[in-house]
């Protein structure tokens, strides 16, 4: 899986902790099935997003 580098504000970091706390989590737990749930969840127009990219069509 490939590596996402982000800055979390402390508010940010104390959510993660109280709900890797509740759910016997760690932060990377909880962020992965949040980016999950966010994949497998249709936008307002009920389009999926695809956890991989499409694949292209290569004809010579």
């Amino acid at each position: 899986m490939p590596r996402i580098s982000t800055t979390l504000s402390l508010g940010e970091v104390v959510l993660l902790d109280e709900l890797a706390s509740k759910y016997g989590l760690t932060r990377a737990e909880v962020i992965r099935r949040a980016i999950q749930l966010l994949l497998s969840a249709p936008d307002d127009q009920g389009f999926m997003l695809s956890p991989t990219p499409e694949k292209e069509n290569n004809h010579a």
